[in-house]
Order: structure tokens, then C-alpha cells, then sequence
């Protein structure tokens, strides 16, 4: 049986995504700020983000690792980056390995090794 908030999540993937793929890669800055911060707002609800693990996980690396590993980063989506995550590594039971998100050897080859989110 689906329950109202499982169809309500499920209705919601799919304007989610969009609104996030169209903004994450504007070149206004208002743009990205709202697609980091309507990303972690996802992140932060339990539900959400169980319901849209695998679509967060394709986002995180563009909103959140792209800004933060650039070789010329733009200071504007860096702060984007960081006040996403700071919310977030807040929270305890956000803070775990990224093996759901991200190739762990990719990552351990950066530096960050078992680090944030799921």
C-alpha cells in the first residue's frame, strides 16, 4: 500500500530534478544559490531524501564537490557549497561514508576519504 507521503515524494522527484539540473549549472548566481539550498533542504528530510537517494547522489558531486575541488573556483559557488554543507555535517546521522554517493577510491584519491552524507 503506498502511503500519502511515499505518493507525494514520488510526485515530487521528478520537478525536484529538474529544478535542480536546470539551476546547478546557471551561470547566475541567484540560480545556483537556490539549487544548493533546495538540495540541502532535500538532504535535511528524512523521507526526501530516502525517496530520491540515487538523484541526490548524482547532484552532490555538481553542487557540492565540483565547487570545492575546482582548479579556478568560483567564490560565489563555493559559499553555495559550504552553506549547503554546513547544515548538513550538523547532522549526526547524515555523517557517513560516501560509498552511496560517490566512487570511495575517487574520493580517498582527493583526500576526503569516508566523509559526509547518507
Amino acid at each position: 500500500m503506498v502511503t500519502p507521503i511515499r505518493q507525494f515524494c514520488e510526485q515530487l522527484r521528478q520537478p525536484l530534478c529538474l529544478a535542480l539540473l536546470r539551476n546547478c549549472m546557471s551561470d547566475f548566481a541567484e540560480a545556483y544559490s537556490a539549487a544548493g539550498r533546495l538540495f540541502a533542504a532535500v538532504l535535511l528530510q528524512p523521507r526526501l531524501r530516502l525517496a530520491a537517494k540515487a538523484e541526490m547522489g548524482a547532484f552532490y558531486p555538481l553542487l557540492l564537490l565540483r565547487p570545492l575541488e575546482a582548479e579556478r573556483p568560483e567564490p560565489a559557488q563555493q559559499a553555495v557549497a559550504l552553506a549547503a554543507l554546513a547544515p548538513l555535517a550538523a547532522q549526526a546521522q547524515l555523517l557517513v561514508g560516501l560509498p552511496h554517493l560517490c566512487n570511495v577510491n575517487y574520493m580517498k584519491g582527493l583526500g576526503w576519504g569516508r566523509v559526509l552524507i547518507w
